[in-house]
């Protein structure tokens, strides 16, 4: 099918909805060279695909009221056929068929988290709505997040289409002991250490972590540190400022923001990955350990059960002292750590981009098929 179809990429540079934007369109360049793509945002930051993508500078906030206006304007002015929202922002004013990703409803499960609680929550529920009504067809990346969007905003479940997300090939085992001279090198990283990738918002539930860290340095002899990769402006000094508070200065390890092309080696020298999240809407971190041959422990919430399936040691992320049993247990029963790592192997290969790409691919042909 030829038709003209714009994506949003304006959060390219962000974290998970920053590694969706860059897989899909990468891969619909593989896949599609029929159609005419437009991808918007700043074109310093969104590569060349190909002679039938191109970017289109957008410059308007993902939550700004320009941007509510600006992408619709553009895609009259490009005749597009179809515009696909990567966030849940979009618009009233619609000139073509709107695909809309909602990744997860985060602020409405947990508004106490926002940093500017009323102002935010209002913005959040009303374009959620605004979403709701609007869209030809809305996205999510699990069963789990399409119940809660089907429930909390009374859509009709033909609405809307699971898409899983997946996972680069740059995930892959690595030569451990090669992994750990890179760490020691590039982090002066030269203990073994139990490792956590991601945003530290409050969500995220690192807090915890810390907590069940402490009680496991009072259980147990063990000589691993707590690696801690991914930051927040706000949330990192706090969490900081908590480690020194417990003692753990040298025991935690901040690192901040990781370039993306050193994760692989930093997921390959961790002995454990834990990911004690009280919400998702995937998960893209444990997915990534578990390709790279990490074993996972993680959060007993819905989303994550369904994706990382049995190759996961679960415990409440409620509960600092069962998140810190869990970890013990992976980490003094080497036979449980080779079953994970062997069960999480074969359950990442499960997650392809290529394929979100080609089902994404799919639901445009449908939708602009109506």
């Amino acid at each position: 099918m030829c038709a003209r179809i714009g994506i949003d990429c304006r959060k390219i540079l962000d974290y998970g909805i920053g590694t969706i934007t860059a897989r899909l369109i990468e891969n619909l360049a593989a896949l599609d060279d029929a159609s005419e793509y437009f991808t918007f945002g700043d074109p310093a930051v969104i590569p060349g695909l190909g002679d039938n993508f191109a970017t289109v500078r957008e410059h308007s906030g993902e939550y700004s009221l320009k941007g509510l206006l600006s992408l619709p304007l553009k895609a009259k002015r490009l005749r597009l056929d179809l515009l696909h929202w990567l966030h849940y922002p979009s618009s009233p004013l619609k000139p073509c068929r709107f695909v809309i990703s909602i990744h997860d409803i985060n602020h409405l499960v947990y508004p106490q988290f926002m940093r500017s609680r009323r102002s935010g929550l209002i913005y959040a529920k009303a374009m959620l709505r605004l979403a709701s009504k609007v869209a030809d067809r809305i996205i999510t990346a699990s069963e789990s997040s399409k119940k809660e969007i089907v429930e909390r905003l009374k859509i009709a479940p033909e609405r809307v289409s699971v898409v899983s997300n997946g996972v680069a090939p740059i995930f892959r085992p690595q030569n451990k002991e090669q992994a750990l001279d890179c760490l020691a090198r590039d982090y002066a990283l030269e203990q073994p250490y139990i490792l956590h990738v991601g945003s530290l918002r409050q969500h995220k539930n690192i807090d915890r972590l810390i907590d069940a860290f402490a009680i496991i340095k009072k259980r147990e002899p063990l000589e691993h540190c707590l690696v801690i990769a991914g930051d927040h402006s706000e949330q990192g000094a706090l969490l900081r400022q908590k480690a020194c508070d417990m003692g753990l200065e040298r025991a935690i390890r901040f690192l901040g923001a990781i370039e993306h092309g050193k994760l692989p080696t930093l997921y390959s020298g961790a002995d454990l990955f834990v990911f004690p999240s009280l919400y998702e809407g995937f998960g893209l971190p444990p997915v990534e350990a578990m390709a790279s041959g990490v074993p996972v422990c993680a959060s007993n919430i819905p989303v994550l059960v369904e994706v990382i399936g049995r190759a996961g040691e679960f415990f409440d992320p409620e509960s600092p002292q069962e998140m810190a049993d869990a970890i013990i247990s992976v980490l003094t029963d080497s036979e449980k750590r080779e079953s994970l790592r062997i069960e999480g192997l074969a359950r990442a290969k499960s997650f392809s981009w290529r394929e979100t790409a080609r089902k994404t691919l799919g639901i445009y042909h449908e939708v602009l098929g109506k």
